[in-house]
C-alpha cells in the first residue's frame, strides 16, 4: 500500500485568520519501507506578503518568520543547504502535482456537471496524519485549486487509533503520547517534514 504521510505547519489554530507557514509530504511505500534520506519527500515553505501569527505559533514559527523576513526585504529567495522548497500559495499545487507524477502516481478523470464534454483531471490520495481531517485538511483546502486537483479518500490513517489507552484515555492520545507509547523519542519538532516522518514511525509499527 503506498500512502501520502502529510503535516503542515501553521501560523495559529483560527483556519480563517491563519495561514499554513509550511507543507511537509513523504510517499510511504509499505512494501518498501525506505529510511529518512531515501524516501519521496517534498517540504513546502510557503511566501506571504502579510500573515497574522497567534503568539505561540509566532514562537514556533521564529525561524520561519526570520527567513521569510529576509526574503521580502530582499527580493529573492535565500540560498542555503535546508531543504524548504520556498512558493507562493498560487505555486503550491503544481509542486505537488509534479511530485505525484515524478512518483508515478496516476491521474484520474471525471465529467464536469455543467458541461458533459468536459472532464476534470485530479490524483486521489491515500493520507495519514495526526488530527489531518480536523486541523490540517481545513487549511489545505484554502490553497488555490487543491480541491479540484486533489482528492483525499475518505478513510484517512491517524495513528491516534493504534495508540489510545481504552481505560484512561479521555480522548485521543496527541503526537507526543503516541510516540512514548511506541518506544520512541516523546519530542515533536514542529517541523513538517519531520512530523510527517515521526506519524510514518508510528504506523510501521502496526504493519
Amino acid at each position: 500500500m503506498k500512502y501520502l504521510s502529510i503535516d503542515i505547519e501553521t501560523s495559529g489554530l483560527d483556519v480563517e485568520k491563519c495561514s499554513i507557514t509550511t507543507i511537509g509530504i513523504i510517499l510511504e511505500d509499505t512494501e518498501k519501507q525506505l529510511s529518512f534520506n531515501d524516501i519521496p519527500k517534498l517540504h513546502l515553505a510557503l511566501i506571504h506578503n502579510g500573515i497574522y501569527f497567534e503568539p505561540v505559533a509566532a514562537e514556533i514559527n521564529k525561524d520561519y518568520i526570520k527567513t521569510l523576513s529576509s526574503i521580502i526585504k530582499n527580493n529573492g529567495i535565500p540560498d542555503d543547504d535546508t531543504d524548504l522548497i520556498w512558493v507562493t500559495s498560487n505555486e503550491v499545487i503544481n509542486k505537488i502535482k509534479d511530485f505525484l507524477k515524478k512518483n508515478n502516481f496516476k491521474l484520474s478523470s471525471r465529467s464536469c456537471s455543467f458541461q458533459s464534454d468536459y472532464e476534470e483531471f485530479y490524483y486521489k490520495i491515500n493520507v495519514a496524519g495526526k488530527n489531518f481531517m480536523s486541523f490540517d485538511k481545513l487549511f489545505l483546502d484554502k490553497i488555490p485549486y487543491w480541491k479540484q486537483c486533489i482528492e483525499i479518500n475518505k478513510r484517512v490513517l491517524d495513528p491516534a487509533q493504534f495508540y489510545i489507552n481504552w481505560t484512561k484515555d479521555s480522548e485521543l492520545p496527541n503526537l507526543s503520547t503516541c510516540k512514548q507509547r511506541a518506544g520512541l523519542d516523546s519530542n515533536v519538532s514542529h517541523n513538517a517534514i519531520e512530523d510527517a516522518w515521526d506519524v510514518i514511525m508510528l504506523l510501521r509499527k502496526q504493519y
